[in-house]
């Protein structure tokens, strides 16, 4: 037996150091999980849709009026998705630990603008899906 992990030491040590490394990129990149749900909840609002099913779906908001993370300047964010087009920036938002969903409702009461946003993402996600999404747009997916 001795012979064995002498003969193959470095060969385990090796695969030792591939088991810890996949272990640690997987970790690193598994998803928030309350990032995940605000997410659902966020592809759940459709444009059109009436505020009373927004508020249904949602909850009441957790604050109205202007946009809150431009007012934080302390707090990093990125914008990972946007549908539709304010006419101004006054929403209604849900903020998150994680993440802040911004809803605006045209004056018949009908979403026209969402967006999602992150709050304080990691620097290297940030740049990750930076070069990804050039690398989309050059491959022509993007």
């Amino acid at each position: 037996m001795k012979a064995f992990f002498r003969r193959h030491r470095w060969g385990l040590v090796l695969a030792c150091g591939a088991v810890a490394g996949l272990v640690a990129i997987g970790w690193c990149l598994w998803p928030d999980p309350a990032l995940r749900t605000i997410r659902d909840r966020y592809e759940r609002i459709q444009l059109g849709m009436p505020w009373a099913d927004v508020v249904s779906l949602m909850g009441s908001p957790t604050q109205d009026g202007y946009m809150q993370h431009k007012l934080a300047p302390n707090r990093r964010w990125e914008l990972l998705a946007r549908e539709g087009e304010p006419y101004d920036e006054s929403m209604s938002c849900w903020f998150g630990n994680t993440a802040v969903i911004y809803v605006q409702c045209l004056p018949g009461r009908r979403v026209n603008y969402k967006s999602l946003i992150a709050l304080d993402p990691l620097p290297w996600d940030i740049k990750a899906r930076l070069w990804l999404n050039r690398l989309m747009r050059r491959v022509g997916f993007g």
